[in-house]
């Protein structure tokens, strides 16, 4: 890296989301949606510069549309994705090793539009891999393979967060003059409750 020079390129799509690409821990794969001409999403192996596989989307008889995110698991054994479909957002788990959906949940409206809020990390998995914080602010459960619990919004809507742990994720807060980094504890018999 010292001197610049790229070390290997992998030609993308003309037709990719920017949004998707994410890595596997450790760097091996890299993993983008391509949108139009033949949608999937693309893994490829960054040693050899060569495709590792393909996971199929369709969602509510659709096979395109746009990905907001795509993220690897902490263990880099599955895949999460937000997807937009029509009219409608879809969450959506695959095993990367046989590329089969674990599971898909479709939402009624678009969350980034019914939140009123956008977020750098829209997808994150929490450690255990049995929850996902999306867009900052809705609380994913695999069990329930539904929202769970939403974490209220920030009055200026510039609230940041982040997974920290399985039960704790932080949260920058207070005013734009005095800033707060604050850790926030998940309340599970609130969160079982809901």
């Amino acid at each position: 890296l010292p001197s610049g020079d790229p070390e290997r390129t992998i030609p993308l799509p003309k037709t990719f989301d920017v949004e998707s690409v994410t890595t596997s821990p450790g760097g091996r794969y890299v993993a983008f949606y391509e949108t139009i001409y033949n949608p999937a999403i693309r893994v490829y192996d960054l040693e050899t510069g060569k495709p590792a596989g393909s996971l199929t989307t369709e969602f509510g008889g659709s096979t395109s549309g746009n990905c907001t995110a795509l993220e690897f698991s902490p263990d880099g054994k599955e895949l999460a994705g937000l997807f937009n479909f029509g009219f409608a957002e879809w969450f959506a788990c695959w095993d990367v090793a046989s590329g089969k959906l674990q599971f898909s949940h479709e939402f009624a409206e678009k969350m980034r539009f019914k939140l009123g809020v956008t977020h750098p990390h829209p997808l994150q998995w929490f450690p255990n891999k049995q929850r996902w914080l999306l867009y900052g602010q809705v609380l994913f459960d695999r069990t329930a393979r539904k929202p769970v619990f939403s974490i209220p919004s920030d009055s200026d809507q510039r609230t940041t967060r982040k997974v920290l742990d399985d039960t704790h994720i932080t949260s920058i807060a207070g005013t734009r003059r005095r800033p707060l980094l604050v850790s926030l504890k998940f309340d599970e018999k609130l969160i079982r409750k809901e």
